[in-house]
């Protein structure tokens, strides 16, 4: 089902939530962060190891940033770059959680249920749009959550009691956190 993350600037994202959203979603992963008043979109990682040193370089250059962080597990769509979030929208990104339906993805292949969401709403996912209508937006995602950043560094979560805000950091799901089997797992995608 995928974990998404909003790191606002102050906050930390432990390594060991690192480690167990990707064992439990390591189908690709990304992030976001602002820069010079504009967000930028690192994607396609599709292992561990590569994804961690990409965002800990991030991290360190765009220490006022928030970020989005993304770890994809398949439902709709193949397992490719092209398919890894965030997306771009108008003025800034998007990440999602969960399975979206009314969209032309198939499970397994091709664009996926989130890609396809992006291309028929990017245009109207501003963040007073969202605003005005937030509790119109929870209700048409369902169980579904979206999370944007901004060029100006604002972000917005839908469905965001749905998730759960730990360290000052925000999680759509429990999928960060560390469990038995991840010692056992942890070479999954990292080398």
């Amino acid at each position: 089902m995928c974990l998404a993350i909003v790191k606002p600037a102050s906050a930390v994202v432990p390594e060991d939530a690192l480690r167990a959203g990707w064992i439990s979603n390591s189908d690709g992963g990304g992030f976001a962060f602002v820069s010079n008043g504009e967000v930028v979109i690192a994607n396609g990682y599709m292992k561990l190891k590569d994804f961690y040193a990409a965002y800990n370089s991030a991290v360190e250059a765009n220490p006022d940033s928030p970020f989005l962080l993304h770890f994809r597990i398949c439902s709709m769509g193949d397992v490719s770059k092209d398919n890894t979030h965030p997306f771009p929208i108008e003025g800034g990104a998007l990440i999602h959680n969960g399975t979206l339906s009314g969209t032309a993805a198939r499970y397994s292949t091709g664009p996926s249920d989130t890609k396809y969401f992006v291309e028929m709403f990017k245009k109207d996912l501003s963040f007073d749009v969202i605003q005005d209508n937030k509790g119109k937006w929870d209700a048409a995602m369902g169980h579904n959550k979206l999370a944007m950043l901004y060029n100006d560094g604002r972000y917005q979560i839908v469905n965001e009691g749905l998730g759960v805000w730990e360290g000052g950091v925000w999680y759509s799901n429990h999928s960060f956190r560390t469990r038995s089997y991840s010692a056992f797992q942890d070479q999954i995608n990292w080398e």
